[in-house]
């Protein structure tokens, strides 16, 4: 599996899946007709993922207390500068910004948090249907 990851700030996703993955699946697909493929498209960044779930943050600060995070963080103009915010608020060093985050909050961002967010939603219907496209025997 091949990831590819193209920002694509203020574009509507619709717009970035006809304009961008659409012809990229089509040409790959004419190389490999086999290939199965789910792709993601995040409403506005990754950021806006790991603001989904405020039990994520009381795990690695060890608080009782959930921060105050964005009802729908994908409706955010600027979800990574909402996510410095609130990293910084509790107490968080930024050497090297936000990204310094990513690897611990997408371990303990709960699925069933990401799954409120419209794109996610788009995205794990995606990979249901390439999961089962791949576990359906050939010919069946």
């Amino acid at each position: 599996m091949q990831p590819v990851h193209r920002a694509q700030r203020r574009r509507a996703p619709e717009e970035v899946r006809r304009e961008r993955i659409e012809p990229g699946l089509a040409r790959a697909r004419r190389a490999r007709p086999d290939l199965v493929a789910a792709t993601c498209v995040p409403v506005r960044e990754t950021e806006a993922w790991m603001l989904a779930d405020p039990e994520a943050f009381c795990r690695i600060f060890e608080m009782d207390r959930a921060p105050t995070l964005p009802r729908d963080p994908e409706a955010q103009p600027d979800p990574k500068e909402v996510l410095e915010t609130v990293l910084c608020e509790l107490g968080a060093r930024m050497g090297r910004g936000v990204e310094e985050y990513y690897a611990v909050l997408g371990a303990e961002v709960r699925l069933d948090a990401l799954r409120r967010l419209t794109a996610f939603q788009q995205f794990d219907e995606e990979l249901r249907r390439a999961i089962a496209t791949l576990a359906t025997p050939s010919g069946a």
